[in-house]
Formats: structure tokens, sequence, C-alpha cells
């Protein structure tokens, strides 16, 4: 069983996070209360990206979206599998679904690099 830090080691990926998240809370969520309270009462986003999983990109800033204005749906090497009307769980079949049913999305864009190594390296 994993071991649990109440305070991550000073200078780990752990401890990063933790103060990225409390830079983030004071540089946007103290500071731009109308976007955050709007946000409080649902999504509406007009545009749904699917990317990959890879840790190097983020849809958000490649495109320099605000929160609440991209639904982002990411897996290994962006992939959408094709439809199957089997009605088995499908995790990004749902997501779709749902960013278009209840969301309301309404553009979709698949966002794919100029040099895919992820899914090489599955194998």
């Amino acid at each position: 069983m994993a071991r649990r830090d109440a305070h991550p080691a000073p200078g780990g990926a752990l401890h990063r996070l933790v103060h990225g998240f409390d830079r983030f809370r004071g540089q946007h969520c103290e500071q731009d209360h109308d976007l955050y309270d709007a946000l409080l009462g649902g999504q509406r986003p007009e545009v749904m990206i699917i990317a990959c999983s890879d840790s190097r990109t983020d849809p958000a800033i490649i495109y320099g979206a605000k929160p609440g204005e991209l639904f982002v749906i990411r897996n290994v090497a962006a992939l959408v599998p094709t439809y199957e009307p089997d009605h088995r769980p499908r995790g990004t079949s749902a997501a779709i679904e749902f960013g278009v049913k209840a969301l309301g999305v309404r553009h979709i864009i698949v966002l794919g690099g100029a040099a895919p190594n992820s899914a090489g390296q599955v194998a």
C-alpha cells in the first residue's frame, strides 16, 4: 500500500503541484471572482477538444482558452474509437456524447501532433 505523506517532500513533484495549486487560487480564483462565480453555475463550452494525453501539451494553453471555454477529452494518441451499438461502456465515446448532448458543444476538434510517439512506445 502506498504511503501518504501529509506534506510532500520539498522540491518533489507533489510539492510543486501543491504550491502550484495555491498560486493558481491566488492568481486566478481570488482575482477573477466573476468568471469563477459564473462557472459555479455550470459549464457551456462551445468547443470540444480531443487531444493526446501527452504531458508536454495542454490544449487550453495552446489555444489560449479560459476556464469553461473548452471541454477537453484526453487519451493516448487522441484516438476516437468507431461507434459500436453494443451498449458497452466506452470512455471517449461517452465523453463525446456527454459534451454534445448534455453540454451543447457545437464544434469538435481532434488535436494531433506533428511527431506523435506515444502509440509506438506502447507495444
